[in-house]
């Protein structure tokens, strides 16, 4: 057993597979904003040459390498622990990281209440390079503790990823570590810690990223079977909790589908309200594009009357027109006035006196017109 630190953080990183990833997680532990920590990582008889992938990390004194035969998971976070001096452990999987504030934040949690023995905060789930928003379990209330327990809880679902929570040394030791017999690990640590009386509680920061690896352990065929196996486990050593807790969990899902049902119900109803408001603006402007198609209609009638008018006046004026140009015409057929004039001069020459004086007349006429 190692020697403990009171105030020392000790983070576990267990390794076996995807080297690609451990810079990051390694990245982020040693950058958390609270310094007094070391960071841990057990070699669980990996095929993969670590030392490329840790290189530029090993000058700093905080990082050791422990190596071991392959012997799963849950065994190498049980050497990270016993090689640990930190009165607070952290476990990391290699392909996770912690946000730079997540341990400075659920340290302070723990030193205010030194009977909590688990604290867990948000995490988000990452699939390639899409983050999700936070889980808030802090802020969901189908998952708050029961009289201050968090076994009915864990009981009716695992909501806490293993990176999540940061705990005692001394709960992990009552507890007697991870169980290595190929159940869901950490989901049974939680619920073992919490039927023993390990006070937990739930903060709205300290963010994890968790990464959903399709070919992980936690996405293959048997993860369901190690679930049953969990429960049954826990079933056999917590029998008298798990009844209430059995109960306790129909209850919490119960209340969780009516508040899904509720929550889609209301949702219908603000869609229905919201198609109403957009079906009552589009009769409206229905309405007024029809008012606007009547004005235009009576404008276009009015200009089909102009254009009537306009055409009649045009068709006046080429008559008008038509009857100037014969005009025109005879005129430019008919004899010269002097001519009409010379023709009745030679008419009446010769006839009385009388009609001499018209002649002259005529001859004065025919001087003075220029025709």
């Amino acid at each position: 057993m190692s020697a403990v630190s009171s105030d020392l953080v000790s983070i576990v990183i267990p390794f076996y597979s995807h080297p690609e990833y451990l810079p990051q997680a390694l990245e982020s532990a040693l950058g958390q904003t609270y310094q007094h920590l070391e960071v841990i990582i057990v070699d669980d008889g990996s095929p993969h040459n670590l030392t490329p992938f840790i290189q530029p990390y090993l000058s700093d004194s905080r990082l050791r390498v422990i190596r071991q035969e392959n012997r799963g998971v849950a065994a190498a976070r049980n050497t990270g622990v016993q090689a640990a001096h930190g009165a607070y452990l952290q476990f990391l999987d290699s392909d996770d990281w912690l946000a730079s504030e997540k341990i400075a934040c659920q340290v302070r949690a723990l030193e205010a209440e030194p009977d909590v023995g688990l604290v867990f905060g948000r995490f988000h789930y990452v699939e390639g390079n899409v983050i999700s928003e936070p889980v808030d379990l802090h802020r969901d209330p189908l998952w708050q503790p029961t009289d201050g327990c968090y076994f009915n809880t864990l009981w009716a679902a695992n909501r806490m990823v293993v990176a999540g929570p940061l705990v005692r040394r001394e709960w992990i030791e009552r507890a007697g570590g991870f169980d290595t017999t190929n159940l869901t690990e950490d989901y049974e640590l939680w619920l073992r810690l919490a039927a023993l009386g390990c006070k937990v509680r739930s903060l709205p920061d300290a963010h994890v990223y968790y990464r959903i690896n399709p070919r992980g352990r936690s996405q293959d065929g048997h993860a369901r079977a190690r679930k049953v196996a969990t429960r049954a486990r826990i079933l056999t050593l917590f029998p008298e909790l798990t009844a209430e807790a059995t109960e306790r969990a129909m209850e919490t899902w119960n209340a969780w589908w009516a508040a899904l049902w509720r929550s889609q119900q209301d949702i219908i109803d603000h869609q229905q309200e919201t198609i109403g408001r957009h079906a009552e603006t589009l009769v409206h402007q229905a309405a007024t594009i029809n008012l606007h198609a009547d004005e235009l209609a009576h404008e276009l009638a009015q200009a089909r009357r102009e254009v009537e008018s306009l055409r009649n006046q045009i068709t006046d004026a080429a008559v008008l027109s038509g009857e100037r140009d014969a005009v025109i015409a005879q005129l430019e057929y008919a004899p010269p006035l002097r001519v009409v004039i010379r023709g009745l001069r030679q008419a009446l020459l010769p006839i009385g006196s009388r009609r001499y004086r018209v002649y002259t007349w005529l001859r004065h006429i025919g001087h003075n017109i220029d025709l």
